[in-house]
């Protein structure tokens, strides 16, 4: 604001006196001078408010909309990482995949465990999904209004929690074991 009540007369001579070099060079020396006092005003009421530097995650409350902001982000780099490992692992267990299998359903893990670990596994999928979805209504320019972020947030959790727990409890029966053809 300040900046301005001081550009305002020197830009009305500046085009008075037809734009002098000298006019010029004073006007942004000038504005300069401004500046630096609003700057050195601005961090000296920082430093009397005791104020960080920048913003630090102590300053911010938990909102829904960081919360699933981080989890996308965090489900996605899981995922990033962890596909591909997947991956190289089916590859090189291609000929043994129902060996492991079958060690994974005749260990003693119990039944909490495997449904713990299905449900971390199959969880980042289907929130990063969901989220995505959200995210995609984002770029239509649908949900922006804070009311309803949050809403979409709370939908978004409850929607990812539900088709994990859905997911993860289905069993898989064992098959029965291969008969040979009859000639």
């Amino acid at each position: 604001m300040a900046t301005l009540r001081v550009c305002q007369p020197m830009l009305v001579t500046r085009l008075l006196l037809g734009g002098s070099r000298r006019l010029c060079s004073q006007s942004t020396n000038e504005i300069r001078m401004v500046a630096k006092r609003e700057m050195e005003h601005f961090w000296e009421k920082n430093r009397k408010l005791k104020r960080p530097w920048s913003p630090h995650l102590t300053i911010y409350g938990n909102s829904i909309t960081m919360i699933t902001s981080l989890i996308h982000r965090v489900s996605g780099i899981a995922m990033g990482l962890a596909w591909p490992v997947l991956g190289v692992a089916g590859f090189y267990a291609a000929g043994n995949w129902s060996r492991v299998v079958d060690w994974a359903r005749g260990s003693q893990l119990g039944y909490p465990v495997v449904f713990g670990v299905k449900s971390v596994v199959c969880f980042l999928p289907v929130y990063h999904m969901i989220n995505g979805i959200r995210h995609l209504c984002y770029d239509l320019g649908y949900g922006f209004d804070l009311a309803v972020t949050k809403q979409t947030g709370v939908v978004v959790i409850a929607l990812a929690v539900a088709c994990t727990l859905l997911l993860a409890s289905v069993r898989l029966a064992p098959q029965p074991a291969a008969s040979k053809k009859q000639r």
